[in-house]
């Protein structure tokens, strides 16, 4: 079953940071909604998908 976004997460979306550490402020990014989001929930409450809490770029770690 497809995922798809039905626009609530236009209530949680996360204002813009002047910082490039969007995930240490407690920020989380939603891949099928493509937004950052602040929820205080493992999954997203639009389409109810598994957020992404850490960073994947590699770069920033070594």
């Amino acid at each position: 079953m497809a995922q798809i976004c039905n626009d609530i997460c236009e209530r949680y979306k996360a204002r813009a940071v002047t910082t490039h550490f969007k995930y240490g402020v407690g920020q989380k990014w939603c891949s099928v909604c493509t937004t950052f989001l602040v929820a205080d929930t493992i999954r997203c409450p639009c389409c109810n998908i598994k957020l992404r809490t850490k960073s994947r770029v590699k770069k920033k770690w070594q």
